[in-house]
């Protein structure tokens, strides 16, 4: 062989065994990876068996336990009912003794409440035929005159005072002839004071106590007035359209008349 043949030769087999080493270790390492596998899946194995084993006596424990108090539940139950038992067995019959029913309660029906008559209609100073005709009223003492005029001074200057003034006179003469007059003044303070509710009952008390009396139909128009002030235009109007009726030819009739064509202006 020539030196050549003998180079080639040696290099060929020099790379054969590169290659065969490779391959060799190249299979180790797999070998290797494969046996680390194995191992690792063995001990994941050998856990899982161990926790399975862990389950299964906490399973045995639990259904040991449950069979234990299912038995002391039974026993309990047995002991009772021999008890109860024995007690229907020892205890004498006795008799059945109807009980009557309680008689229904019918509820009480409260009454309605009464509503409180915010506005009267003014009453028409008309006197009926069947009634006897009114006694004259009896002339005012001199202490009560004194005294009225002293009230409507006060009023003049206090309304507040004025008012105070006239109820105490009506305490003290209640019947006298210018109750009719203090009534009213009453209500004209009122309304000065836009108190025009307390007004309309002092109104309406003149119009109730003294139909035919002097001051009815200055009452009646200035009760219209209150109504007016409150916005109550229904009572208002009606109000106005008595005064017509039952004072024509009256300074009161005129200013009705001009309030109501005031109301139809506005629209009320």
């Amino acid at each position: 062989m020539s030196v050549n043949g003998m180079i080639k030769h040696s290099v060929f087999a020099v790379m054969f065994s590169v290659v065969t080493m490779s391959s060799v270790m190249a299979n180790d390492n797999a070998l290797s990876e494969l046996f680390q596998k194995f191992e690792d899946l063995g001990r994941e194995v050998n856990e899982l068996r161990g926790e399975n084993e862990v389950l299964r006596k906490e399973l045995t424990d639990l259904k040991a336990s449950q069979r234990k108090a299912f038995l002391s539940l039974d026993e309990r139950f047995e002991k009772q009912s021999s008890t109860i038992q024995s007690l229907k067995t020892s205890m004498p019959a006795s008799p059945v003794v109807a009980v009557k029913k309680p008689a229904p309660v019918v509820p009480v029906k409260k009454p309605m409440p009464i509503k409180p008559v915010v506005a009267v209609k003014p009453v028409a100073p008309v006197v009926a035929a069947t009634k006897p005709a009114p006694k004259a009223t009896p002339p005012a003492s001199q202490n009560s005159k004194v005294e009225y005029n002293n009230a409507y001074a006060t009023l003049k200057k206090n309304p507040d005072h004025g008012i105070q003034s006239f109820s105490n006179f009506l305490k003290k003469y209640p019947t006298d002839p210018l109750a009719e007059n203090a009534h009213y003044w009453i209500g004209e303070a009122k309304y000065a004071k836009k108190d025009y509710r307390g007004a309309i009952d002092s109104f309406v008390v003149v119009l109730n106590k003294y139909k035919s009396g002097r001051k009815a139909p200055d009452a009646a128009v200035k009760l219209g007035y209150s109504f007016y002030q409150v916005k109550d235009w229904d009572l208002a109007k009606r109000t106005f359209n008595d005064v017509l009726s039952f004072f024509p030819n009256t300074n009161a009739a005129a200013l009705a008349k001009k309030r109501l064509a005031q109301m139809k202006t506005e629209g009320h």
